[in-house]
């Protein structure tokens, strides 16, 4: 009946009876019960509620069993919205360790870990491809889930180093999209190669199906997702030009990400760049508070760019210079040598140009 009810569109209901059937689970059947629990942790996080999810998760991660690897990567997911990649990044290979002789289950947490190490896309590929290979030996009986997280992995890399979308890639993923069902740790096909459109200049196709991804959400109440697609549909509006619309957006996504305790930053930043657009220069210097404890990460790329692009704003090209060096220098050091990601290279030459650095400017 919970998996029912959460089919359409009422996660709140889903979560009542999720813990009604837990209630009438024996207590000695764990398998039984931590199963049920996994369901439960992912019915309060669709529903907003990843605090009471965490405990759920953190209960069953506690207790060796055939749950604790899948909770642990559960919990990895909760981390990287709330506090960033690498907090998630040693979750799974919490897990890992937890899921050792299990093959399935190791290939689950390559793909997962693939997923977060987005401070280290060469790392990141890393896994993606031990995974493909564990699920590639199991044939038809390979995750479905876990699929989808390699394939999408490799296809990031693959984006962020240059070399485009690989789209014989993004259809195996849709492939494997049609055979799972929806899990806490993995994005919709549809909603990530959104994303990735506008990277490589389809901003029409972007917005089709950002705006889908989107819809999809509310339809189901997935709250948990809505902040990093209006986020994305904020950027993608701004690269456009239509600027009040990309601020509505930006404000809506920091508004729900504050709400369902996603702390990661990335809606602050892209309401800052869009604010500097508006001329909105107070607000958009709001955003330097995230700049100390993000420094050293990769939130620290989309911070550095709104600032850069707010000093360029202004007249001062040496304090834009500082940030919009130092954007690349952090982009680079995470594998990410595709320019159209953060676009701000143009800015940068500009800054230098005005301060007489010619010669890197030219570079």
């Amino acid at each position: 009946a919970a998996r029912e009810v959460r089919r359409r569109g009422a996660p709140g209901s889903a979560v009542e009876l999720a813990e009604l059937a837990i209630r009438l689970t024996p207590a000695d059947a764990f398998g039984e019960h931590d199963q049920r629990a996994l369901e439960l942790a992912y019915y309060l996080v669709e529903a907003g509620d990843a605090e009471r999810a965490r405990g759920v998760l953190l209960a069953v991660a506690e207790r060796p069993g055939p749950q604790q690897a899948r909770a642990l990567l559960d919990l990895a997911a909760l981390d990287y919205w709330g506090e960033g990649s690498r907090p998630a990044v040693a979750r799974c290979e919490q897990a890992l360790a937890a899921a050792a002789g299990e093959p399935a289950l190791v290939a689950a947490c390559h793909a997962e870990l693939a997923v977060y190490c987005d401070f280290d896309s060469d790392r990141c590929e890393q896994h993606a491809q031990a995974a493909l290979e564990l699920l590639d030996a199991e044939g038809e009986a390979a995750d479905p889930d876990a699929l989808i997280d390699a394939l999408l992995a490799t296809t990031r890399a693959s984006l962020l180093a240059g070399r485009g979308l690989p789209t014989d890639t993004i259809e195996r993923a849709f492939e494997a999209e049609s055979r799972a069902e929806q899990s806490i740790h993995r994005s919709r096909v549809g909603a990530q190669l959104a994303q990735w459109l506008k990277y490589v200049d389809d901003f029409a196709g972007s917005r089709a199906r950002l705006e889908q991804a989107l819809a999809q959400s509310v339809a189901v109440g997935d709250e948990s997702a809505m902040p990093n697609e209006l986020m994305h549909l904020a950027q993608l509006e701004c690269w456009s030009g239509n600027w009040p619309l990309a601020s509505r957006y930006a404000a809506e996504s920091v508004e729900l990400a504050e709400q369902s305790g996603q702390s990661f930053g990335g809606p602050p930043a892209m309401r800052a760049l869009i604010d500097a657009h508006l001329g909105n220069v107070e607000e958009a210097r709001l955003v330097e508070k995230h700049l100390a404890g993000a420094e050293g990460t990769p939130l620290a790329v989309p911070l550095h760019r709104a600032l850069g692009f707010l000093q360029l704003s202004l007249g001062d090209a040496a304090g834009a210079e500082l940030h919009l060096s130092r954007t690349l220098e952090i982009a680079e050091i995470f594998g990410i040598r595709e320019p159209a990601v953060y676009r701000v290279h143009a800015y940068l030459i500009e800054a230098l140009s005005a301060t007489g650095e010619l010669v890197r400017a030219e570079a």
